[in-house]
This record gives structure tokens, sequence and C-alpha cells, in this order.
């Protein structure tokens, strides 16, 4: 059985992992502020934060795609789209930006991910406060990320919504770890 919190605790060993909230910016902006900050190690991507639930949610995708990578294999050599197919827990990319989409907000949650024996990370999240607008960005904690969770966004986003049993955080969030674990298996067939 795929362990979602296996995963977890190997990441700690090999990535260091940054979180941004950016307020009242649309993904648009985003992306054309830190197109150039992305490197053949660096993980960096913007997500809608109604639907993260937990840091372990936006750290489990950065672990699968760093590991994918390293072995050289997943449909895509580019870290950032290998991120969002696993983070929407999908094989196709046009299918996880179209879902992507539909979620879109004015609050976005930048992760930047980076293997721990390189500096790559730490120059480019400083060029990315830098490059950004002042007021619009702020640095997370673990336990500030997913503090703005749509629980129901999630269950739809994730294909959750007839599992009633789901009410608490915690829950959730364990069966969208798993949807993620699991689809690592699909995104590699």
């Amino acid at each position: 059985m795929i362990s979602p919190l296996n995963y977890l605790s190997e990441l700690e060993r090999v990535l260091s992992i940054e979180y941004i909230m950016l307020k009242d910016v649309g993904l648009e902006k985003i992306a054309e502020m830190v197109s150039g900050l992305s490197g053949e190690s660096l993980i960096i991507q913007a997500i809608p934060s109604k639907l993260v639930l937990g840091w372990q949610q936006l750290a489990l995708p950065a672990y699968l795609t760093w590991e994918s990578l390293k072995e050289g294999y997943g449909p895509s050599k580019k870290a950032h789209i290998q991120y969002l197919l696993f983070f929407t827990a999908t094989r196709q990319i046009s299918k996880a930006v179209n879902k992507l989409r539909r979620y879109s907000s004015n609050s976005y949650i930048l992760i930047v991910a980076h293997p721990r024996r390189t500096q790559e990370a730490r120059i480019s999240l400083e060029e990315a406060v830098r490059v950004l607008p002042h007021g619009i960005l702020r640095k997370l904690a673990e336990d500030e990320v997913g503090r703005e969770a749509d629980l129901e966004a999630v269950k739809n986003f994730y294909g959750l919504k007839g599992f009633h049993d789901l009410t608490s955080v915690e829950d959730l969030l364990l069966a969208v770890l798993t949807e993620i674990a699991y689809s690592k298996i699909e995104i590699l067939k």
C-alpha cells in the first residue's frame, strides 16, 4: 500500500520548501513575475489558497516531482508542469490546467522547493521577493498553510464530493494526500 506519510518523512530529508501567500493578484501576473525564476532543480508553482488544506498537500507533489525528475520518469521534464500533474492527481497537462482554472481566485500560495544541498531556491526566493510588488506577498509558516481552504471546493477538485464522512480537515487532508500518492501510479503509466 502506498502511504503518503512515508513520502512526507523522506521529503524533509531531501527538500527545502518555502510557502508564500500572494493576495490580490491574478495567476497571469504571478506567472509573469516568476517566469524567469525556475531552474533545473527548482520547483515553483502557484496554487489557489482555497484548494490547500495544509502544507503536506503542497509538499507531497513537490517530493513526487523531485523524485520523478531525479529518476527521469514522468510525462514532463519541466518541474512546474510535473508538479501540477501530481497536485491535481491528473495525467494530462491540459486537464490539470483546466481543473485549476476553475478555481482561480485572487489569493494563491506560491510553493518554492529545491534539494537541500543546493542554494538555488534560496536565491530564487530572494529574487521573487525582490520582483514581486510589496504588499501582495507574505511568507507562511507550515501551520499557516491551509487557513483559507474551502472544504467543498477541495472535495470537488479531487472528486471526493460523495464522501460524506470526510467532515474534518484532517480526514479530508489524508484522503487528498492518498489521491496524490496514488496518482503517481497513473501519471507514470
